[in-house]
């Protein structure tokens, strides 16, 4: 069953995914000690520009340890790899129950407006729950399609609503905020968010600073709008 593929690399912590990485012949990227992305290798050249190569396909190894806003981050990070110019995804090994509650939400943390979910995104995603054999595995490998970096970034800019939300608190625009946000759980904030030093590396803490901080917005009544900008501003930058 092993497929010798260089193309092919295993991410992911833990005993499945030093197993998938022997069986599939594939290398294996872990995460940082501070979860704030992936380990990629360093390029193989001294020169300034780096040579990507043509496409990559991951296996993203489900943790439930982390959830399913983990997950989401695991695969936003995992679209923005160096390494090359197309990617396509196979999350693995994901329970029914988390299956269950990603089935809720879209590849970027949007839940309950929008028609599209995680495993709905295209043919460069595909989910194999717990209940799926290694044949599923490999079958889901070989019709796997990868998507262009740059189509990513596209439809990730289009999706994300930071930009126009911050721009609401910083002109303190009430009916904007809400407008953009109607609910405290538009968004998986613990997806979006990343071990950052001014909230102690800590992601739900973050998290559950942003939900507070909207669920006292209210037509009459708003926190302060520094907090706000303190709160959200981080999210514009991506961890390294």
């Amino acid at each position: 069953m092993a497929t010798g593929c260089t193309q092919i690399l295993i991410l992911g912590n833990g005993p499945i995914a030093r197993a998938l990485g022997v069986i599939l012949r594939a290398k294996i990227i872990q995460r940082s000690y501070d979860d704030t992305g992936w380990m990629w290798p360093p390029p193989k050249t001294k020169s300034k520009r780096v040579s990507r190569l043509p496409s990559l396909r991951f296996v993203i190894v489900a943790e439930e340890s982390r959830g399913i806003s983990g997950l989401i981050r695991w695969h936003s990070e995992a679209r923005e790899c160096p390494l090359a110019r197309k990617v396509g995804c196979v999350v693995f090994g994901l329970s029914q129950t988390l299956a269950i509650e990603l089935s809720k939400r879209d590849v970027f943390g949007r839940s309950g407006q929008f028609d599209d979910s995680f495993e709905s995104w295209g043919k460069d995603l595909v989910v194999v729950d717990a209940t799926r054999t290694l044949a599923d595995l490999l079958l889901a490998l070989n019709s796997l399609q990868t998507l262009f970096h740059s189509s990513w970034q596209t439809a990730l800019s289009s999706a994300s609503c930071i930009v126009p939300l911050i721009d609401a608190i910083r002109n303190q625009d009430r009916l904007a905020v809400l407008k953009i946000l109607p609910s405290k759980d538009s968004l998986d904030w613990e997806a979006l968010c990343y071990p950052h030093p001014d909230f102690s590396g800590n992601t739900h803490k973050w998290a559950t600073k942003i939900r507070e901080w909207h669920e006292a917005v209210s037509f009459s009544v708003t926190p302060s709008w520094e907090e706000g900008v303190r709160l959200f501003t981080p999210l514009l930058i991506k961890p390294h």
